[in-house]
């Protein structure tokens, strides 16, 4: 051989090929987990209850980050489409996790069928750490969060089931590349 070329066998080929692999998985899932593109609206304003809640926050060192986010929704029936704006209040951030605010009258309470339904599908759309609720009338602040069974239906079943058998054959060849190292070195 000549001196100072390397050599490459085709264990380094697998190896490359993995690590190429692994870091298309990864981009692949993140890419899926990746939050909905939200459309701002110039000249949002926040309304005078709004402002309360934020006030509220801010001393607890919540920074404003967006005013009425909102998210095109597009619903399609019968070969019809109809397009639609999901409007949220506002959002606060702190240590870079994103806070949905929602503001709510005394009437009605945060425990309320139609309030937990309308902050399940702001959770759905916005994809927020967690939430709070701002009762205006009674100036309460509540912290929110939803937290879903991991056995309980077939949205995330199948993916966790991939990416748990991409880890275990991540591990199997990484195994094989180690003894082949280690016995035949």
């Amino acid at each position: 051989m000549f001196p100072g070329v390397i050599r490459v066998r085709p264990l380094d080929y697998i190896l490359l090929f993995l690590l190429i692999g692994g870091y298309l998985f990864y981009y692949i899932y993140q890419k899926r987990k990746r939050k909905v593109r939200r459309q701002r609206r110039p000249g949002s304003r926040l309304t005078r209850r709004e402002q309360a809640a934020l006030r509220k926050l801010q001393t607890r060192g919540f920074k404003l980050e967006e005013i009425h986010p909102t998210v095109p929704v597009t619903i399609t029936y019968e070969q019809k489409s109809k397009t639609f704006d999901w409007e949220g209040n506002f959002t606060v951030a702190k240590r870079g996790k994103i806070h949905l605010v929602k503001v709510i009258r005394g009437d009605d309470a945060a425990s309320s069928a139609a309030v937990r339904r309308e902050l399940l599908l702001d959770y759905l759309l916005y994809q927020p750490n967690g939430f709070f609720v701002y009762d205006g009338e009674k100036e309460q602040l509540q912290e929110l969060n939803f937290s879903f069974d991991s056995g309980g239906g077939s949205g995330g079943g199948r993916e966790k089931l991939l990416l748990r058998l991409a880890l275990i054959v991540l591990i199997l060849v990484g195994l094989a590349l180690l003894y082949s190292f280690i016995f035949r070195g």
